[in-house]
């Protein structure tokens, strides 16, 4: 059984260590920072050394929200969190009320679908980033297969967004994400250690919506 890197087993409290093979949906979990979700999963968390796929129709539209307080924990162990063609461009002033730090938070813009996933593979691989978020606007050379495979052996937190569902994906956790007034509803259609859908009502509040992390203008495609 793999052993998590050091910064995720520095989360004492809410780290979980799987001890036995059959009965340890994840090796290791972070706190999602949203009590109703965090209910929903295994071990209350993100599984780590894994590959998690949300599916939004709307991208870039509260998912960089859901995601905020993960980002934050991650920089707290010194590890960048690195953002692959987001739809929208951050806003640094938003993401610094967020608490996010900017000199600890890359974004990356490339010209073609497998591009992106090179480089998703090569954050992946850096023993410097503690997570990746990727944005796809198509599945054009999607290797989910090798995602999951080069996550499982960096321990780092590897989100891909995508507009529709995928087949026969390896992915251990997906995600389908519904948009509502000031709030998120997420449901788990995939999840290893759990059996059918489950759903958390995530609500924003009217102060922090996630207009406030965007810039006015459109990511370059």
């Amino acid at each position: 059984m793999q052993t998590p890197p050091p910064w995720l087993q520095q989360e004492e409290a809410s780290l979980w260590r799987g001890r036995e093979a059959l009965t340890a949906p994840f090796l290791s979990v972070l706190p999602t920072g949203h009590v109703q979700l965090d209910q929903l999963l295994p071990r209350g968390g993100w599984p780590s050394a894994a590959l998690i796929e949300c599916i939004n129709p709307q991208p870039g539209v509260a998912d960089l929200q859901l995601f905020l307080p993960t980002l934050q924990r991650v920089q707290q162990h010194n590890r960048y969190c690195v953002l692959v063609n987001p739809p929208w461009l951050p806003y640094p002033p938003g993401l610094q009320q967020s608490a996010l730090q900017i000199e600890q938070c890359l974004v990356l813009h490339t010209g073609s679908c497998a591009a992106m996933f090179w480089v998703l593979e090569q954050c992946l691989d850096s023993p410097t980033v503690g997570a990746v978020i990727g944005w796809a606007r198509n599945l054009k050379g999607y290797n989910p297969r090798r995602l999951q495979r080069i996550a499982s052996r960096s321990g780092s937190l590897a989100f891909f967004c995508s507009p529709r569902p995928i087949r026969n994906t390896p992915a251990v956790l997906r995600l389908q994400l519904h948009h509502q007034a000031a709030a998120l509803e997420v449901e788990v259609v995939k999840c290893r250690g759990i059996l059918g859908t489950r759903k958390a009502q995530i609500s924003f509040g009217t102060t922090q919506s996630s207009a406030h992390l965007h810039d006015a203008r459109h990511a370059p495609n």
